[in-house]
């Protein structure tokens, strides 16, 4: 694990070129580096346009946290698209909540 981070610390320094392996990143087992793989993605802005998809799925991410930071990296990469990604967000949430059906009743 700590291997995968520092790889991921170092690859957000290097710029649009290590997208593919931030992208690689998102998807790791481990929270910390999925969150810093987002990070990274996020800090390059509309540079990482690529990786909205691989961001897109992690608003499905089990962790919240990591779901919040794939909400934050797509506003700063398509920032006019940003109630789209809340929304999404939302209803991620909404549907991992016990009682979401009952309460929407």
């Amino acid at each position: 694990k700590m291997v995968r981070l520092i790889a991921v610390k170092g690859l957000q320094r290097a710029g649009a070129k290590a997208i593919p392996a931030l992208v690689k990143g998102v998807g790791d087992a481990d929270r910390q580096v999925r969150l810093e793989a987002i990070g990274g993605l996020g800090a390059l802005g509309p540079r990482a346009k690529s990786a909205v998809p691989v961001l897109e799925r992690a608003l499905q991410d089990q962790k919240n946290f990591v779901r919040l930071a794939a909400e934050k990296a797509l506003k700063k990469i398509q920032p006019a698209k940003a109630a789209m990604w809340k929304a999404k967000l939302t209803l991620k949430d909404a549907a991992s909540e016990p009682n979401s059906a009952a309460r929407a009743e």
